[in-house]
């Protein structure tokens, strides 16, 4: 994760630095023979999970997958990813990430205001301006399923060791293709495969998650000075 990018032209309205954008995604998998309960997701389809970070032009910086279906989004707070934003030297300049409310606020991951319907004009606008910003992601992973049209479909695999190995393919495949269609060089892409046994079943899944007080003030604190310094879109 070394791309650095602080253009407000590329990043839409959102001036402040942006290392990235970062989301999740469902791979819908063929039902495993061991355990396919376990690979059943909110939906009631049997996937393995990919977390992805992409940069303005859409390409993928970091990729994590390796998570069964089941698994609650906050144990990817264990990824490579989040030991990077307790790093100072990976983000320079205050610079940050751009999530979605499923992730939880960091000085170097912004995420929306919590829509308590008593939300400011600014912080509407923010939350409107993070949004159109951290569409790249989005895009980004609708290309990587529209190119790749497995990922989008059925993935017919019932090796859950290489599954995770064949999504990690593809990001690459997306990023040569970019890179193609660009006439850019290819750039070396992070990936982590989350290597944990299969959790049993019949238990509930907990993450202990210790969040510094001051620090979740610091990332409050930037976040309401970004929203300050925003200008007041229209029909917000």
């Amino acid at each position: 994760m070394t791309t650095n990018i602080c253009v407000q032209e590329l990043w839409g309205t959102l001036s402040k630095c942006i290392n990235g954008a970062i989301d999740g995604t469902h791979v819908s998998i063929t039902a495993p023979k061991e355990h396919p309960e376990a690979y059943v997701n909110r939906k009631g389809v049997h996937s393995m999970q990919l977390q992805v970070v992409c940069d303005h032009t859409g390409k993928f910086i970091h990729c994590y997958t390796g998570h069964l279906g089941s698994v609650h989004v906050v144990h990817f707070m264990r990824s490579e990813v989040f030991q990077f934003l307790n790093d100072p030297e990976k983000f320079p300049n205050n610079y940050h990430l751009l999530g979605d409310a499923a992730y939880t606020l960091h000085k170097h991951l912004m995420v929306p205001y919590k829509d308590n319907s008593h939300l400011t004009i600014r912080q509407i606008n923010y939350n409107k301006s993070h949004s159109s910003t951290r569409m790249a992601i989005e895009k980004a992973i609708g290309l990587l399923k529209g190119r790749l049209r497995r990922l989008l479909d059925n993935l017919p695999m019932t090796r859950t060791d290489l599954i995770p190995k064949y999504i990690i393919a593809c990001c690459v495949i997306h990023n040569i293709c970019l890179c193609l269609l660009r006439h850019d060089h290819f750039q070396p892409l992070a990936i982590a495969i989350n290597a944990e046994p299969l959790p049993h079943i019949n238990e509930a899944i907990h993450v202990d998650i210790l969040v510094d007080r001051n620090l979740r003030d610091i990332a409050r604190r930037k976040r309401d000075l970004i929203a300050e310094e925003l200008p007041i879109q229209e029909n917000v």
